[in-house]
């Protein structure tokens, strides 16, 4: 048991007193170990995000109505432009379409019935 603990903390292979099989098994443990320890430390940096979250949300709360609606609506329009755009885009790419093939594309649709 001393072992194991010895081989998990110098992650280096295991004594030669080991059968290949105890030896991959000890090498999974090891990383299991140094798994372990990333995600301990990913859930420190995860408590820290959350107390900056919660501070910014505690710091809206406090803002007037209006000014937080005012963000909203800036934000808003925003996305229904680039929405736009996008629709624009997918549009453009349709008549494309349908100049390059010109306007066969119902012909090869009904076709394929």
């Amino acid at each position: 048991m001393t072992s194991a603990m010895s081989l998990s903390t110098s992650h280096s292979s295991p004594p030669p007193q080991f059968s290949p099989l105890e030896q991959e098994v000890l090498q999974e443990y090891a990383k299991l170990l140094t798994n372990m320890n990333t995600v301990r430390n990913f859930g420190k940096e995860a408590r820290v995000l959350m107390v900056k979250v919660s501070n910014l949300i505690a710091d809206m709360a406090g803002q007037p109505t209006t000014r937080i609606l005012d963000s909203l609506r800036s934000l808003e329009r925003k996305t229904g432009l680039v929405f736009t755009f996008f629709k624009a885009s997918v549009y453009a790419m349709v008549v494309c379409l349908f100049w390059i093939t010109d306007g066969n594309i119902l012909d090869e649709q009904t076709r394929r019935r």
